[in-house]
This record gives structure tokens, sequence and C-alpha cells, in this order.
């Protein structure tokens, strides 16, 4: 097996790999989706939290009612280097109150990007066979 074929089947890996991941990714996230319910919520303040790596990020903290009646006060999971939101601003959330997720109703994240992903990995799959 010479080098080109070695190289040509490590980018069929690595393109198979992207598209089990983008599949996974948009089957988890159309299940979130599905069980979620959507409100309007109101940014209240941010929350300022170091990374792993000690990076400042800030969070987002949002307020909103359920269909019940019931007051959430919830800290947006995933923070960011420059707050994006900012105090008094209405956003879209999706909460899943049986696990008590939260996440901003944005459709790139949760439909954009693992459709990306998956088309990246077709098209280093295609550049596999090209090279084969």
């Amino acid at each position: 097996m010479d080098l080109t074929n070695l190289f040509s089947l490590g980018i069929l890996g690595i393109g198979l790999f992207l598209i089990l991941v983008g599949i996974y990714w948009l089957f988890k996230n159309m299940q979130l989706k599905s069980r979620s319910v959507l409100h309007s919520a109101t940014v209240v303040e941010h929350k300022k939290d170091r990374s792993v790596n000690g990076e400042l990020l800030h969070y987002p903290i949002v307020r909103f009612q359920t269909k019940t009646g019931e007051q959430r006060k919830l800290k947006y999971p995933k923070g960011s280097f420059e707050i994006e939101i900012e105090e008094g601003e209405t956003v879209d959330v999706l909460y899943d109150s049986s696990k008590e997720q939260l996440t901003l109703n944005s459709n790139f994240w949760l439909i954009f990007m693992p459709v990306f992903v998956i088309f990246l990995g077709i098209g280093s799959m295609a550049l596999g066979l090209l090279l084969n």
C-alpha cells in the first residue's frame, strides 16, 4: 500500500467520522427541540465565570414564565467572550423541563451546524475517493 492510498483512506475515515458525528448531533438537537417548549425570555443579568483554560466568559441569565405559570431564572449553559445579548433584551429560548435544560432557540446551532458537518464529511469522503 503506497502513501497516496493510505492518505486517501485516512481522508475517507475522517469523512465517515464527520458524517456520523453530524448525524448524532442533529439527532440529539432534534430530540431536544421536540421535548422543549419555546418561551420568550428576558436577559436579566450576566454571570462571569472562568473556563477550564482560564478565559473569562459571560453567561446570560434569563427569566421566563413556563406554560404552567411558574417563573424560572436560569443560566444559559454556554458562555461567550463578549456580551452578545444585552440585559433587558428578549430572546427565544427552548426549555426542557424534564431535564432542566435550556438553550437559545437558534436554528444555526440546532440544525445548520450539524448539517454543515455532515456535508463536510461527504466532501471529505468524495475527496478521499478522488485521491484513491
